[in-house]
């Protein structure tokens, strides 16, 4: 009699599903920290989601249903030219991931109590958020959909000082070009020297700004284009006290990504896709001596420029500094800054400086009124020096006190209507 074999039964491994218990106010605040990359491409909806991945803690299985083990949360944003990730301690993990809309979610973890929130993966890769009394269910998108972010190597090939990056990205990210009509002016250019030195450069056809700073210690070469999009969220992520370590992604000799390990309470990591092609040679458009040299209190400028602008908003927001010499190489002098619309009306402020100089003489410069408000807000310092060389000619500003940083501004060729 032959034995009937009996069909096997396959029985299939479920999917695992996320759950994780947070505190709302880090969960905010990381939400806070990463959300600005994600949307601006309706083409890949995914982009519009964060996604969240539960992972128990080093040395934890998981496998024995005791779902009040540690673990972490790591919630990151993409849009293709950068990532941020953050993660913030958890208890009640059961690993997972799945993908949310980020602004909703981010609106929503924002009103909740200052008390501990539970999430939960529901069916279709979606997630029940809990907090006391209040309660959301949000459709997600399947987390294979989202773009891979590659890990840094645990080695970084040089740290940094977190303040002294933060004020060299200040001080140059204003320059960038803004527009991609001309792709290597929207990037930030980085060099390391391989020793003690840092420099950045940004143009943008109109102004430009560099900076080099001297480091607390040698670093490994670098020389890379910064997009400007990863340039101004790594300013903005930047606290005032500890070490950002810079990891390079791609080919030997050929990097494509750059990672940034930004620390803080809720420390943050910054992958940016890196830009191709030659910056330009800035040290040929800034000029060496300049003929008259105005030293103005950079704050009291500040203010006056911003006085003034308004009534500059239908003349292409072009204001005109006058400077009238006192008569001496260095004296007590005035600078005039006016702006005017013929229809509108007129602004005038008068500053006390100082003028200096091969020839200290009167001169008429007309600027954008934005591009000036730009580098005296990027500026920390009290005074602030105007190298002129002509009414036409690029105007150097420099910062009394600060060695290595320069800016250049190209004036308007315009005439006065009024």
């Amino acid at each position: 009699m032959t034995a009937l074999l009996k069909k096997p039964t396959i029985t299939e491994t479920p999917t695992p599903s996320l759950t994780a218990t947070v505190d709302q106010p880090k969960l905010h605040k990381a939400l806070a920290l990463i959300r600005r990359a994600a949307g601006g491409r309706t083409t890949m909806p995914v982009l519009n989601n964060v996604l969240l991945a539960a992972a128990l803690n080093d040395g934890e299985d998981g496998e024995d249903g005791n779902l009040a083990k540690p673990g972490i949360l790591t919630l990151t944003a993409s849009n293709l030219e950068i990532a941020l990730s953050a993660s913030v301690p958890a208890s009640h993990v059961q690993r997972g991931t799945t993908t949310v809309p980020a602004r909703l979610f981010g609106d929503f973890v924002a009103k909740l109590p200052r008390s501990e929130t539970r999430l939960e993966q529901t069916s279709g890769h979606g997630l029940k958020v809990t907090c006391e009394h209040s309660t959301a269910t949000l459709r997600g998108i399947e987390p294979e959909k989202f773009p891979p972010v590659p890990e840094a190597p645990e080695a970084p090939i040089l740290t940094l000082p977190a303040a002294v990056l933060k004020r060299v990205l200040t001080l140059t990210d204003y320059a960038i070009a803004k527009d991609g009509s001309r792709p290597v002016l929207a990037t930030l250019h980085l060099q390391a020297d391989g020793r003690q030195h840092l420099t950045a450069q940004a143009a943008d056809g109109f102004r430009l700004a560099r900076y080099q700073v001297e480091l607390p210690k040698a670093v490994a070469a670098l020389d890379v284009l910064l997009p400007r999009g990863a340039a101004v969220e790594l300013a903005r992520l930047l606290p005032d006290a500890g070490d950002v370590a810079v990891s390079v992604l791609g080919p030997k000799g050929h990097a494509n990504q750059l990672v940034f390990r930004v620390p803080g309470d809720i420390p943050v990591t910054l992958v940016a896709r890196l830009s191709e092609g030659q910056f330009p040679d800035l040290q040929r458009v800034i000029p060496g001596e300049t003929s008259t040299n105005v030293t103005v209190e950079r704050a009291a400028l500040l203010a006056a420029v911003e006085r003034v602008a308004p009534f500059a908003r239908d003349a292409a927001d072009v204001v005109w500094l006058d400077i009238q010499p006192s008569g001496s190489d260095v004296m007590a002098s005035t600078l005039v800054l006016t702006g005017a619309t013929a229809d509108v009306g007129d602004g005038r402020e008068e500053l006390p400086c100082t003028v200096g100089g091969s020839e200290g003489v009167a001169v008429a410069v007309a600027f954008s009124s934005v591009y000036l408000k730009d580098v005296l807000s990027a500026c920390d310092g009290d005074e602030i020096q105007l190298g002129i060389n002509g009414p036409v000619s690029p105007v150097k500003v420099e910062q009394m006190g600060l060695a290595g940083w320069v800016s250049v501004l190209m004036p308007i060729h315009q005439l006065r209507d009024w």
